[in-house]
C-alpha cells in the first residue's frame, strides 16, 4: 500500500499528483474568493439602496424576506394591501423584495415627473 502511494505521490519531487492538487487548491481559493466578493458587494449595494431611498416611507422589512409577507398573490388580499399602502404613504413608499432588491412604488404622475426631472445625477 505504501509503494502505491509513493508511486502516485512522490515525496519531495513535484509530481503530476502534486501539480494537479495545486490547480485544484488554486481553483478553489479563486471561487471561494469570488464567492465572498459577490456578497460584500451585494452588501455594499444594499447600504446604498438603503441611503438613496431614506427619504422614502414604507413598511418595515423583514431582514431576509423584506416585504414579501406584504406581498400576497391572492388579487383581492393584495388589492386591500394596496388601498391601505396608498392611504398610509399618501405619494410614494419602498418596497423590499428579499434584502437586495429594493422598489420604488408611486401613486400618482406628479411625483414620477418630479422624480425623472430632477437635476440630480441618475446612477444606473
Amino acid at each position: 500500500m505504501g509503494e502505491v502511494l509513493s508511486s502516485i505521490l512522490p515525496v519531495g519531487q513535484l509530481g503530476a499528483g502534486s501539480i494537479s492538487w495545486a490547480i485544484l487548491s488554486t481553483l478553489m481559493l479563486i471561487i471561494f474568493l469570488n464567492f465572498v466578493i459577490k456578497i460584500v458587494m451585494l452588501f455594499v449595494q444594499q447600504r446604498r439602496d438603503k441611503i438613496a431611498l431614506k427619504d422614502f416611507p414604507g413598511p418595515p422589512p423583514h431582514w431576509l424576506l423584506g416585504n414579501l409577507r406584504e406581498m400576497t398573490f391572492n388579487n383581492e388580499s393584495l388589492r386591500v394591501k394596496k388601498i391601505a399602502f396608498v392611504k398610509q404613504f399618501r405619494t410614494a413608499y419602498v418596497m423590499w423584495v428579499g434584502p437586495f432588491r429594493p422598489y420604488l412604488v408611486t401613486i400618482y404622475s406628479d411625483v414620477i415627473k418630479c422624480l425623472t426631472n430632477s437635476s440630480d445625477e441618475v446612477q444606473q
